[in-house]
């Protein structure tokens, strides 16, 4: 459909251009002919009242404006020009013109609720006009219409270029998140234990969790597990005179039950039970040959990928192999 609007634009526009150098030659015939005459003439000169760019196109809704903007101005997103320059008579009144006078413009787009929520963190964003490949940073305002949700940007260049289009195509990039980006198909979640990070032991060969194993005699062991230990920083630091926030980490839920106690040595001076979990989000790395779970915390998403933070701690690098699609696989799975 595109194509086709293409093709007709371009012959409007052809078709313009032809008629204003018949015109032009027209108007130097009739310039002469009032000269011979001494001004006594059927023909008369008319001038617009302001200036401004001329087009000689018109689709019929050039009083849209914000409040008449519903959600069935955007069911057909075809631009469909009338020609308003035509080579017979017309009647008084009628349109053979429109005058631009400015240059300010504004888009006006529609959001889903998600959308609506991310964009309204958002004082600027990057739009690329697709069409002139140009790209720009205007101010966005978001608003509800009718149950929908919508976002205008007001700009004051390029006009001129797309002064007869209706719809236009244009990319928006809401944030300029640094960092590695992903398929937002290998994204999948895994479920682990909130601890507070207190019960993270240093030991001879790292960080470990020291597990209380009860015997049937009623004595209890305290012995260093080996697990994986995930710690994020939301890189906030404490303000003098605040109350100290209790930092957390988390381990994976598969190498625990519900119920179990850790400590904080292997002496058991303080115990903690394993109940609160949460999902993290994450990936399937293979770089050793096996799938492995590696955590991400995303920065930015769309439908097609992500941004997610560098140096989380046990997370992804550069160059590192991912499952595009985790559903056909499954963890410490061999890849052949």
């Amino acid at each position: 459909m595109s194509n086709f609007g293409e093709t007709y634009n371009f012959k409007y526009n052809l078709d313009n251009t032809i008629s204003e150098l018949t015109n032009a030659r027209l108007l130097d015939n009739v310039t002469k002919i009032l000269k011979e005459q001494g001004g006594e003439s059927s023909f008369q000169f008319g001038s617009a009242g302001e200036s401004g760019i001329v087009s000689y196109t018109s689709d019929g809704l050039e009083n849209l404006d914000m409040n008449t903007i519903t959600a069935k101005t955007f069911e057909n997103t075809s631009d469909d020009p009338k020609q308003l320059r035509k080579t017979e008579s017309v009647k008084a009144g009628s349109p053979i013109y429109r005058l631009v006078t400015n240059e300010s413009w504004s888009v006006v787009f529609p959001l889903s609720k998600e959308q609506f929520k991310n964009i309204q963190q958002e004082k600027t964003v990057t739009v690329t006009l697709k069409k002139i490949q140009a790209k720009v940073t205007p101010q966005v305002t978001t608003f509800t219409m009718d149950g929908g949700y919508y976002a205008r940007i007001d700009l004051k260049r390029y006009m001129i270029q797309y002064i007869n289009n209706r719809y236009l195509d244009l990319e928006i990039k809401m944030n300029d998140e640094a960092g590695l980006k992903i398929p937002k198909s290998s994204i999948l979640q895994k479920e682990f234990y909130k601890i507070p990070v207190d019960y993270v032991v240093t030991g001879q060969s790292g960080d470990t969790i020291v597990k209380a194993v009860y015997k049937k005699n009623g004595s209890v062991d305290y012995e260093p597990c080996d697990t994986t230990i995930l710690s994020f920083d939301d890189g906030t630091s404490q303000a003098e005179g605040e109350e100290k926030k209790e930092k957390y980490c988390y381990i994976p839920a598969d190498d625990f039950k519900a119920g179990t106690e850790i400590s904080t040595d292997t002496l058991g001076s303080s115990l903690f039970r394993l109940s609160e979990t949460e999902k993290l989000d994450g990936v399937y790395c293979c770089n050793k040959g096996y799938c492995e779970f590696r955590p991400v915390e995303i920065s930015y998403q769309n439908n097609e990928y992500c941004i997610i933070k560098k140096n989380t701690s046990g997370g992804l690098s550069a160059y590192d192999h991912i499952i595009l699609d985790p559903k056909v696989i499954r963890e410490d799975d061999i890849i052949y």
